[in-house]
């Protein structure tokens, strides 16, 4: 029998579509996560909003740190949006896991 050893990087990142609410000046107020965190590992989130229509990998908008805990209270306006997650171990044999992400919104009147 043959074994190896199953290794992870230390980071990577898993980037969102780009959702449109279908209305300007949509009020993005929550992000909520689910996520298993082994010891020694982490998930930070990232998350931008713009009026005008921007794409998957554009530089901008800016993006803009979220509190480390779900759910994190938001305070974003625009039809579009887009969120970040950082995996992140100490340990390269674990890897934290990411199970679903949530956002919620208020349309624009």
């Amino acid at each position: 029998m043959v074994g190896y050893i199953q290794a992870y990087v230390n980071e990577g990142w898993r980037v969102s579509y780009v959702f449109d609410s279908g209305a300007n000046n949509t009020d993005w107020l929550v992000l909520a996560w689910d996520e298993t965190l082994p010891p020694n590992t982490d998930i930070t989130f990232e998350v931008r909003a713009s009026n005008t229509q921007f794409y998957l990998n554009d530089a901008s908008p800016a993006w803009i740190a979220v509190g480390g805990h779900s759910p994190s209270s938001l305070s974003l306006t625009g039809q579009y949006v887009q969120w970040r997650a950082t995996l992140s171990t100490g340990n390269i044999m674990v890897t934290p896991e990411l199970h679903e992400v949530r956002m919620g919104y208020n349309p624009a009147p």
